[in-house]
């Protein structure tokens, strides 16, 4: 009846012992069913069943969910994979998530929060509704936003507007190519120290050649990293996994080695 209800009983079943338990759509989705069981003994299956299906096609698994589904059933291969653990203070109080693919706050939330004000422009055009979004939130309040956050990465610390964990080899894709913050992969962090779209430009290029976004001016690279703590000087947007959380005025983000088992689809 919703995503809440879907960790719960994701939960609910690792921990009465189910070994393998199944998401079936789109990002949200997963990210949820991941959130109930990263750190247990059950297996995560993915069944891609939304618009980008990131994790899914990240992770190797066939575009199809039919197919997808036919190949976890002849699967007997489990891989551990790192996710990050998220706590962070929001108005409301705190909030506490696990991501499995990427997490930032600033530019790129902000671009999730614009998009999913027109949600279903994403049917059949996600690519297209989401660089829509991202240059509406580009050209806005951005083009001239000054640095409002304190970052710190593994002990290094600078002011930024934007700040976006990569954990595994992509960030996402865009249509069918992959965008890296990184060329060696995750965990990466990236700190933007103002988010021009000019900037971004170069930065979304040097991602999809799948160069380092770090020898664009103002842009730093971590990688790999253990550790990203961000205060804010008001609030600022926190996305997870593709998902909008709301506004904090504080995230510490942690990469967690072997934390998510994953049943791997079999290849035939």
């Amino acid at each position: 009846n919703g995503p809440e209800e879907a960790e719960a009983s994701s939960a609910a079943a690792a921990a009465d012992g189910v070994e393998v338990i199944a998401a079936m759509g789109g990002d949200g989705t997963v990210h949820r069913v991941a959130n109930g069981i990263a750190g247990t003994k059950a297996a995560l299956a993915v069944i891609p069943a939304g618009t980008s299906n990131v994790f899914a096609r990240l992770t190797g698994h066939p575009r199809r969910g039919a197919v997808a589904a036919e190949a976890l059933a002849a699967s007997q291969s489990v891989r551990v994979l790192s996710t990050a653990k998220i706590t962070a203070v929001g108005p409301d109080g705190g909030i506490d998530r696990v991501s499995i693919f990427a997490a930032g706050v600033g530019y790129d939330a902000d671009v999730i929060r614009e998009s999913e004000r027109r949600p279903l422009r994403k049917v059949g055009a996600g690519t297209v509704h989401y660089a829509r979004s991202a240059m509406r939130v580009a050209l806005g309040t951005y083009r001239r936003r000054l640095p409002d956050l304190e970052v710190t990465v593994d002990g290094t610390t600078q002011r930024a507007v934007t700040a976006i964990a990569q954990i595994h080899d992509h960030f996402t894709f865009l249509g069918r190519r992959a965008l890296t913050l990184s060329p060696d992969g995750g965990p990466t962090a990236i700190v933007v120290r103002r988010a021009t779209p000019l900037r971004l430009v170069r930065i979304v290029l040097a991602a999809a050649r799948h160069h380092n976004p770090g020898v664009v001016s103002g842009v730093k690279v971590w990688h790999p990293f253990t550790k990203l703590d961000v205060v804010a000087d008001e609030m600022v947007g926190l996305e997870a996994d593709g998902e909008y959380f709301g506004e904090v005025t504080s995230m510490t983000l942690a990469i967690i080695p072997n934390s998510l088992r994953l049943l791997a689809p079999h290849s035939s």
